[in-house]
């Protein structure tokens, strides 16, 4: 008649022993060596294999510092430079992969720190590591270096003493992060 088996690991060095053909061994993140063998219930055992296996269950980290002249309202009032940092914490399988899309286009690789100028973009940071966990940020920038554009101009004459009075038209535009206020002063009187 066939001998019942039991199959026995020792994973990092603690012993589990699993009656079958198969069973479940608890791993720890990073590197596993495993030595395995069978023993009959005659207690005669198989040859010692070993093994290794690497477990990394963890994303990487992926985000954007931005740099730059800082305004009011999440406005930067000079040139953002954007450095997307990522890293795959110990003891993980290593950065494989850092991705850049900016404002929904496609996905590029990240070769440096990209320079944003006048406007509203959205830059999405992917990271993925050697054992295809992937993590995404997404970063808003938004830029305007440009002073808003103002325009006085009054009629041509008027009578104060008909108590007519002045008509004053005030445009004002600004094409970035728009018009918060403006004043008119007129003799010292807002």
């Amino acid at each position: 008649s066939a001998k019942p088996t039991r199959l026995q690991f020792v994973c990092n060095g603690e012993t589990f022993a699993c009656s079958g053909a198969a069973c479940s061994v608890p791993l720890v993140e990073g590197g596993n060596d495993f030595s395995f063998w069978a023993r009959s219930s005659y207690n005669d055992t198989s040859d010692m294999g070993s093994a290794t296996g690497s477990l990394d269950s963890y994303a990487p980290s992926v985000s954007g510092e931005l740099t730059g002249t800082p305004g009011d309202g999440g406005w930067y009032i000079s040139e953002v430079i954007l450095t997307a940092i990522a890293g795959d914490p110990a003891p993980g399988s290593g950065l494989a992969s850092l991705e850049v899309s900016m404002d929904g286009g496609g996905w590029a690789g990240y070769s440096g720190a990209l320079t944003f100028s006048d406007g509203e973009h959205t830059v999405d940071l992917r990271a993925a590591d050697a054992a295809g966990n992937a993590s995404q940020a997404t970063q808003s920038v938004r830029v305007d270096t440009q002073a808003p554009a103002i325009d006085l101009s009054a009629g041509a004459s008027f009578c104060p003493g008909c108590e007519e009075t002045l008509d004053i038209d005030v445009e004002v535009q600004d094409a970035g992060s728009g018009v918060v206020e403006w004043t008119l002063t007129a003799a010292g009187v807002p």
